[in-house]
């Protein structure tokens, strides 16, 4: 093989690239709609959770009229579950998720807490769905997947931007005499 054969192959390889990318780029849209599916539904979800929570604080003000709900950690972000009420602003834990109080909720509001309970495990599901890192314990990350592809998408853009610079490159020598 010399320079002209191998630069006669630049053609398909550069058009089957450009297949690839165009391929990819669908892909890539397909799983940012998949996304934003996920996206709200997290956000669904933790709106329920911010409404039951309300319904506790309620639940609780009768004997403490000051309880106030404090989220921390990950909460509507990683977690439904970092909550708890206090008695007042800084003051004594009075409802903790699976701790404090918990079993008082359980019998006081029981369809609140299997609202809460069905929407700490759509959140949880879905989050995992977005989250979870591609690899040998599953490959359903989609947001894993979109940085993925994307770069995949980039690498073969590049080389195929390389091999349109190699078409007028070669073509040069080829053009001098240098067709070896």
């Amino acid at each position: 093989m010399n320079l002209s054969d191998m630069l006669a192959t630049f053609p398909t390889q550069i058009e089957q690239l450009e297949n690839t990318v165009t391929q990819m780029g669908e892909q890539i849209s397909a799983l940012t709609e998949k996304k934003e599916v996920f996206d709200n539904i997290l956000s669904k979800m933790k709106d329920t959770a911010e409404d039951i929570l309300d319904s506790f604080k309620e639940y609780f003000e009768t004997e403490n009229p000051d309880c106030v709900i404090e989220t921390f950690g990950g909460f509507g972000t990683t977690n439904l579950t970092d909550f708890r009420i206090l008695d007042e602003p800084g003051g004594s834990v009075i409802l903790e998720y699976l701790g404090e109080g918990w079993d008082e909720i359980v019998t006081a509001l029981p369809e609140a807490v299997d609202t809460l309970t069905m929407a700490m495990e759509q959140f949880d599901f879905s989050f995992d769905f977005l989250n979870k890192p591609l690899g040998l314990e599953g490959t359903y990350g989609i947001n894993d997947m979109i940085s993925k592809m994307t770069q995949g998408k980039n690498i073969i853009e590049a080389n195929k931007s390389k091999f349109e610079e190699a078409v007028v490159k070669f073509t040069e020598l080829i053009d001098k005499g240098y067709d070896w």
